[in-house]
């Protein structure tokens, strides 16, 4: 069942880009799109399926209630959570 917006816990929300800093735990190598938009401390796993927003870590994945589970919350559009294949560098 969904639950009352008024039962569920509250979300913290991002205030802007420049908040999506490299964490300690990623690897220098890695780019802030492979960070997780949620917590920016892990490398992003999952991501929303179709519209491909939203990457985010494992933790924070299991953490989304059933609602954030079939809605993006970028687009608000139907979806699904997927394994992510993350950006890789171009190699030359």
């Amino acid at each position: 069942a969904t639950k009352r917006k008024s039962e569920r816990p509250p979300v913290n929300r991002l205030n802007s880009l420049s908040s999506r800093s490299l964490s300690r735990n990623i690897a220098c190598s890695e780019t802030i799109d492979n960070a997780c938009l949620i917590c920016t401390a892990n490398a992003a796993t999952h991501e929303y399926d179709p519209c491909q927003h939203f990457p985010m870590c494992q933790e924070c994945c299991a953490r989304l209630d059933q609602e954030q589970l079939q809605r993006c919350m970028h687009c608000c559009q139907p979806a699904t959570i997927r394994m992510r294949v993350p950006n890789t560098p171009l190699i030359q």
